[in-house]
Formats: structure tokens, sequence, C-alpha cells
């Protein structure tokens, strides 16, 4: 489904099971509010940890997922510590493709998630589109869309703490600026049946292609950027595949969402309903606003490839991510998405 909305449509973000990274008026509001020019009160942690809620509206044509896992669950993994990524983010060729995505939920209150830049075929070199978890867009089952959906690449480039957010120079907080959604699709299966508690439902459909603008004059996300990563719609089974770097900014304790991490394991299987799709997981002691964040392998190339998103997680006792095998379903959401704006 795909928002009807010239504007930006309502969306959400945060990580499912686990609730999204709700920010309220603090430390998010607070920094796209220097970002953007506005005026910031101090700027504080506020995430308290709930769910999100997010949205979009365009139906496409449910399919089976092609992982060949169905059903499986492997032992729970062991825990692996998120690591801070180095920085300036921007550093790296491909630093600065994962990044924030914030948005205002119905009520007003400000949440975020992590988002990644994927290349798009109708625009070689200069793509638009942005990947990230159903949640952080749509609020599933009985939800709605988010407005103001806000996108940062390399967000906070150097890592500042939180306490010195307040006073830190707008190129340091979005080196690459703001990117306001224009429009944004979620699967028809996450708006019908899912749900970011506790239950799983449509988990393995918890993926959204979001499409942005970016300042007047400005370039293409891809160029200004200097990346972007393609999306593999037929990666490997679970059992086949290798290592997998997932990036994301936990903003839940012990975390304050400010800081891009990093876990790095080999992702095993998660099942659960018996009669969805298998989803990849690790071990991973990232939290809430993780949501919608790249799980990459390494292609042929040896360049970074998108094969997932966070869209649930554990973080009691063992703690682990999951993410979904991006099969036909997905890709369908993301051609729809390339054709609407080949022309543009």
């Amino acid at each position: 489904m795909s928002s009807p909305n010239a504007q930006a449509p309502r969306r959400n973000h945060g990580l499912a099971g686990l609730g999204a990274g709700r920010l309220g008026s603090g430390l998010a509001a607070c920094a796209i509010s220097l970002v953007l020019g506005a005026t910031a009160t101090a700027c504080q942690d506020n995430s308290d940890g709930k769910a999100p809620a997010s949205g979009s509206k365009e139906r496409i044509a449910a399919g089976k997922e092609g992982s060949g896992d169905q059903g499986a669950t492997d032992p729970t993994p062991q825990t692996v510590e998120a690591k801070p990524v180095a920085t300036p983010y921007s550093g790296s060729r491909f630093g600065g493709v994962a990044g924030r995505l914030f948005s205002d939920l119905p009520k007003g209150e400000t949440e975020g998630c992590t988002a990644t830049v994927v290349k798009d075929p109708a625009h070689p070199g200069k793509s638009n589109l942005v990947w990230t978890a159903g949640h952080c867009v749509h609020g599933g089952k009985g939800g709605t869309w988010h407005r103001n959906v806000t996108f940062f690449p390399a967000f906070n480039d150097k890592g500042l703490p939180a306490a010195r957010i307040n006073s830190a120079a707008p190129k340091d907080l979005a080196p690459f600026g703001a990117w306001k959604a224009d429009d944004v699709s979620a699967s028809s299966q996450w708006i019908s049946e899912g749900s970011v508690g506790e239950s799983g439902e449509g988990m393995p459909y918890d993926f959204a292609v979001v499409h942005v603008t970016g300042p007047s004059g400005s370039k293409s996300l891809e160029e200004t950027v200097g990346a972007a990563v393609p999306i593999d719609f037929d990666a490997p089974r679970m059992k086949d595949i290798g290592k997998v770097a997932v990036r994301g900014y936990p903003d839940a304790q012990p975390f304050g969402g400010v800081r891009m991490l990093s876990c790095e394991d080999r992702p095993t299987r998660l099942t659960m309903k018996a009669r969805q799709p298998t989803l990849y997981r690790i071990g991973c002691t990232m939290t809430k606003g993780a949501s919608g964040g790249g799980w990459f392998m390494e292609g042929p190339d040896g360049n970074p490839v998108l094969v997932s998103n966070t869209c649930y997680g554990h973080f009691k006792g063992a703690r682990w991510l999951a993410g979904p095998h991006l099969g036909p379903e997905a890709k369908a959401l993301f051609n729809a998405m390339s054709k609407k704006f080949a022309g543009a």
C-alpha cells in the first residue's frame, strides 16, 4: 500500500515487540528543530520505550516468501554487544547511507527509527528512495499514517553525546541535510495484520519504502550522500547466508538515540507464526529506535547489499533482533514506488 498524499504521509518508527523509540518533545524534537532552524527547547533524552504507530495505503499482490525455512526456529542466539560505528559516519564511502528517520504520531509525539538509502533502478546513481520497517511508517492493523516523516542521513555525524546535542551545529547533526518524505508505501499484509506487540502478527511483512525530497535545488539523495546500497530480494536461505552487519540508532536505555551502533552476527531462523514466513534473527543488544535499520551482507563486488531490516527484538535476558526475508512482496512494493517516480 502506498500513501495517496502528495505531502508527507502519516507513519511511525520504533522496534516492534520492544515498542518504538518515542522521544516526545525531548531529544528528537530538539534535534529536528535545530537542523530545520526552528526554536529548540533544551535537548534531553526522554525516551519512554512505548510502542509506535504508522501508515501507507496501496495494495500489492500477496505471495509466498522463498526463504525455504518455513516453520523453522533455531536456538536463541548468543547476545552480541552493539558497538559504536566509527565517526564521522560520512567519512567512509557507505557511512552516510544509514540515518535517523523521525515522524509525528497522531497525538503529536515525535518518534525515531533508522533507515537506509537504497538504489533506484529507475534513477541510476540518483536515487531518492529510503528503506525502513513498515511499523516506522504505519501502525499496522487499526493504525494510521504518521506525518512529517523526515530522514537525516548520517544523523549526528560525529557521534556527539546527548548532553552536547543542544549546542551542536546543524551540519554536525545533519551533514547531508533533512530529506522530507513525499510518498511512502508499506505492505498490505502489514497494514491489515501488523502488530507492534508480542504477537508477532505481520512481522515477516514489516518493511516499507519511502520517497524523499531534499532542500530546494539539491541533487538527489544518493548524489548528496555519495552512495546507496542495492536490495537483494532473493537473498540466500538462513543456513547459507554469512555474517551480516546490522546498523541502528537505539534510543531506549541504556542508549539515547544519538549514536549509530552496529552488531555483526550470522543470522539464524525464527518463526513467529506457523502460517507466516520465517524471519532472520541475530544476537544484538540494540533497543527501540533501531527499527528499520538495514541488515547488510557483502555482495559479489565486496560492497554492502541490504538483505533485511530490523522489525522485532527482545531485550530481556537473551537479547536479539529479527528482520524479514525480503521476497516477492517486498520486491513488488519497491518496484511500484520506483516506477511511480520513474518519470520524475
